[in-house]
């Protein structure tokens, strides 16, 4: 049998021994085994994305302190964190953590500086008595964190008591974020009520609602979203609220159109639609709202839809959103004159329709120009204005020409000249132009007219051209160029009726007539003169050849009747019918007498 030496001592012979000893007490080696980690590890709360993802205690710290506290209590924990100092924070943390306020009485607290994680770790869980017991004693560290982490966890008792511990600017705008982000409706109500009578708090309040709002339409949380939409009636709330639909990108926040629901609330957000939304966005935004106020029940917005529509038209314009514009004038069908009024009247439409001709949107343009928008007017501006009304001439009537302009090529040009018909087309248009009374380059129109006039194929092109140009009291130079075009000067005078101002007519009518032979050339030319003012339509021209006529070529008014009836004009009709009335009327009156 072994032999054996039993030392019988006292607990403070035992201690007095212990001193002389090197290492530490047996108790404190499972202690001394532990790796100096936090209690609670990270990542359990995330400063930058405000998420607290509550964590889990270190296991291990668990099983070593919670067996060693019931053999020992708290008798000796001065000197285990005497031995292992590194323990101190840890023991402080999982007293904390698990509503030990007994172990944290134990210490003085000016040790609690070890840590800074006692108040958000008691917060976490709801121990009100410890958060009660640090603040007593003067611990405040991450007092903001501590109330985000009971917002978090939708713990009014716990906010409430934070209250009644007068803790300073303890309510910051991102524990709005931590209660919306967990969908703690209560809380967020709570902590919006201390906020609600105080006018210091007015911005950051717009700061934490729109925070608050945009997390929870972003994880789902639509009890909460519906409060603040529906209970908020503030204006600058309002405009948080509609903000928030306009800048989630997919349908999740289109449940706040719910709560338009005045023409207050419909103006604000019209006026949000198109500056806020993504681009990429715009049409689908544009179409929720559009939605609403086509199905609404309510009266006083139910009346709104067509202003819309003209207010989402002009913003779409002013951004070019081509898609929101071709959406609203062929799905919604809107108002030809409303399209014509916004892009040809408002600036922000001249604008957007330069932008399109400059940047080659042809889309956009042809949806425009259906619309009866003068498309082709403004393309022709800008092909001037690029080049010069000179330059523009003769590059029309060189194709070998290489042309210089603010463009920087000619590629642009040649796609506006193509899209405007070719050039046989635009020098038509800048014919009719150069003709107008006082216009600088006209010295080059006998060069131009010439080059045009050998290329024109189409014979209504021709005389539609010639038109223009001799209408509004044309140059001498414009008339005598167009006359060489002509096999004759009557010929030229019949053109000249359909657009010519009448005292030139008659007075070139006078000079022709003289010239004539016989009485009958005469009536043949009256008749064709008529006819042609007949089917241009002018009715002071024809009101002025049917009194010429009246008495001596009835048949040349009996033509232009037939042509008037044919072409409904009514207007016509009525001069003619009434120029025959009135002489049968005089020799009535003259039989009479």
């Amino acid at each position: 049998m072994a032999s054996c030496i039993q030392v019988l001592v006292t607990p403070e012979v035992f201690r007095l021994v212990s001193l002389y000893q090197n290492g530490i007490p047996e108790d404190f080696v499972p202690f001394a085994q532990l790796p100096r980690v936090e209690y609670l590890p990270q990542p359990w709360f995330h400063h930058d994305t405000k998420v607290f993802a509550g964590g889990n205690p270190a296991p291990h710290v668990d099983a070593v302190l919670l067996a060693w506290l019931g053999c020992y209590n708290l008798d000796r924990l001065a000197t285990l964190t005497l031995h292992l100092p590194h323990l101190k924070a840890t023991v402080l943390e999982f007293a904390a953590y698990n509503g030990r306020v007994d172990i944290l009485q134990a210490f003085p607290p000016d040790e609690f500086a070890s840590t800074a994680n006692l108040l958000v770790l008691a917060a976490l869980q709801g121990h009100i008595p410890v958060v009660e017991y640090l603040v007593h004693v003067g611990y405040k560290a991450q007092v903001n964190a501590a109330g985000g982490a009971a917002a978090w966890g939708g713990d009014i008792a716990l906010l409430e008591t934070m209250t009644t511990l007068n803790l300073d600017n303890w309510i910051p705008p991102s524990m709005f974020t931590y209660a919306a982000r967990a969908g703690q409706l209560a809380a967020f109500e709570w902590l919006w009520q201390q906020w609600a009578h105080d006018q210091n708090y007015e911005y950051i309040r717009g700061v934490a609602l729109r925070s608050g709002l945009d997390e929870a339409i972003r994880h789902g949380h639509e009890p909460l979203a519906r409060w603040m939409a529906g209970s908020l009636r503030e204006p600058t709330i309002r405009r948080i609220v509609f903000l928030a639909f306009l800048r989630q990108e997919s349908h999740a926040a289109d449940f706040l159109l719910e709560y338009m629901d005045n023409p207050d609330d419909v103006n604000l957000v019209l006026g949000m639609l198109i500056s806020v939304t993504n681009s990429k966005h715009a049409l689908t935004k544009v179409q929720s709202v559009l939605a609403v106020l086509d199905t609404t029940t309510n009266e006083s917005i139910a009346g709104l839809t067509r202003n819309a529509e003209s207010r989402i038209l002009a913003g779409a314009a002013k951004r070019s959103f081509v898609d929101v514009i071709q959406w609203l004038v062929n799905e919604r069908t809107m108002s030809r004159a409303v399209v014509r009024r916004i892009f040809e009247k408002t600036a922000d439409g001249r604008i957007a329709l330069v932008r399109a001709i400059r940047t080659e949107r042809s889309e956009i343009l042809l949806v425009l120009e259906g619309s009866g928008v003068a498309v082709k007017k403004a393309m022709t501006v800008e092909l001037r204005a690029a080049v010069g009304t000179i330059p523009l001439a003769l590059w029309l009537m060189d194709d070998s020409m290489p042309m210089r302009s603010y463009f920087g090529s000619t590629t642009l040009l040649d796609w506006m000249v193509q899209s405007l018909g070719g050039r046989v087309a635009v020098m038509g248009h800048e014919l009719a132009r150069l003709a107008r009374p006082k216009t600088r380059g006209v010295g080059i129109f006998p060069s131009l007219f010439k080059a045009w006039h050998t290329r024109v194929v189409e014979t209504t092109e021709r005389d539609r051209v010639i038109s223009s140009c001799l209408q509004g009291g044309c140059s001498p130079l414009v008339i005598s160029t167009i006359a060489l075009s002509f096999p004759s000067p009557a010929a030229f005078l019949l053109q000249r009726t359909e657009s010519s101002p009448i005292r030139e007519l008659r007075i070139e009518l006078e000079i022709f007539l003289f010239d004539q032979a016989t009485d009958e050339d005469k009536k043949a030319f009256e008749r064709e003169m008529l006819f042609k003012a007949t089917m241009a339509r002018r009715r002071h021209v024809v009101a002025w050849l049917v009194y010429k006529c009246l008495a001596t070529n009835p048949e040349a008014i009996e033509r232009a009747l037939n042509v008037a009836d044919q072409l409904r004009w009514t207007e016509g009709l009525a001069i003619l019918q009434q120029r025959m009335i009135e002489p049968v009327r005089c020799v009535a009156g003259r039989i009479g007498a």
